[in-house]
């Protein structure tokens, strides 16, 4: 029997021939793909570089332009300069000499301050007379310097000497502050009148002269109306959360209210003080009283709304330590 052929051995590193022809084509597709990527990036950096070279070449083109624009209009500006008729030591001359009329700018703008002044005080006169009508303007206006020449007439003969247009502006000053100053002294003179009137109805009461009214003496009410009755100054409502201090002077005492010392930290605000806060608040104007001439105490009147006997008896003593009581402590229903 035949021994069998033997078959031919195709292999080589255990590998077919048809295998090792398909790697070396996937070799050759990865090592073109490659080359492929490289050319494409470097067109592509190409391309960029070409564009910013563009770019570059273009500003190059622009400033050129702008160069020989700036250089024409220098060109320009110098021929201009070169027709002109101003030089440069024209120009500081000039300088220097606006330099040293400042002075003088300013003297005429304070000039037309004061001109301008006048033509409002004009202006206004213009308008009052324009509110008369006709030939009651021109009466008026006559009625009025017939009245000043007369004063003038007057004044002089009485003082012996001519008066001016500035010496009568000070002079009408000066009879304004003595009115002012004559009514402040005219009220004074009432209110001691007045306050004379109620000592001596202290002094009546004492000697039983006046049925049902027993008082003492001590120092006068600082305000007192007509007829011998005081004023207050303060209107006091005692609560359970403390002091409700509220203005209780007439109308006509308003401009001598405001100047009493620490009167509105008194009054501000309508919030309760304690009592420590009560006294700090009072104690100024206790001195102020005190101070005057002949000394003096204010009136408070006194409302009690608090439902505790020890805050209500501690609340009127406070007030009491400052100012003296306007008539009988009032207590609401709702008080105990």
């Amino acid at each position: 029997m035949p021994l069998p052929l033997s078959k031919k051995n195709d292999q080589v590193f255990q590998l077919s021939l048809t295998e090792l022809a398909f790697m070396l084509v996937f070799l050759m597709m990865l090592i073109t793909g490659w080359m492929v990527l490289d050319a494409d990036k470097r067109a592509h950096e190409t391309t960029e570089k070409l564009k910013q070279t563009r770019l570059e070449l273009a500003k190059t083109a622009e400033a050129a332009q702008l160069r020989q624009k700036s250089e024409k209009s220098v060109q320009t500006l110098l021929d201009a300069y070169k027709g002109g008729t101003y030089r440069p030591d024209d120009v500081i001359a000039d300088l220097r000499r606006c330099t040293a009329l400042e002075p003088e700018n300013r003297d005429m703008k304070l000039k037309i301050a004061e001109l301008e002044q006048q033509i409002g005080s004009l202006a206004a006169f213009l308008q009052a007379m324009k509110t008369l009508a006709g030939k009651d303007a021109t009466q008026a206006v006559a009625d009025e310097l017939a009245t000043a020449m007369a004063f003038k007439k007057a004044f002089e003969d009485a003082a012996g000497k001519r008066l001016d247009s500035a010496s009568a502006i000070k002079q009408g000053w000066n009879c304004v502050t003595a009115q002012a100053k004559s009514d402040a002294l005219e009220k004074e003179r009432q209110n001691l009148i007045n306050q004379v009137t109620f000592l001596r109805h202290q002094m009546e009461s004492m000697s039983g002269n006046i049925s049902g009214n027993k008082g003492g003496f001590g120092p006068p009410p600082c305000w007192v109306a007509n007829g011998g009755r005081s004023q207050r100054l303060i209107a006091v409502e005692v609560t359970d959360q403390g002091l409700v201090v509220r203005p209780g002077w007439p109308a006509e005492r308003e401009d001598e209210a405001m100047k009493i010392p620490n009167i509105k930290v008194l009054t501000g605000g309508g919030k309760p003080l304690s009592a420590a806060e009560f006294h700090a608040a009072a104690r100024p104007v206790l001195e102020w009283s005190k101070g005057r001439s002949p000394e003096c105490r204010y009136y408070a009147s006194v409302t009690v709304s608090a439902t505790r006997v020890d805050t209500s008896v501690a609340g009127q003593n406070a007030v009491f330590d400052h100012f003296f009581p306007y008539g009988k402590v009032t207590v609401q229903k709702s008080a105990r």
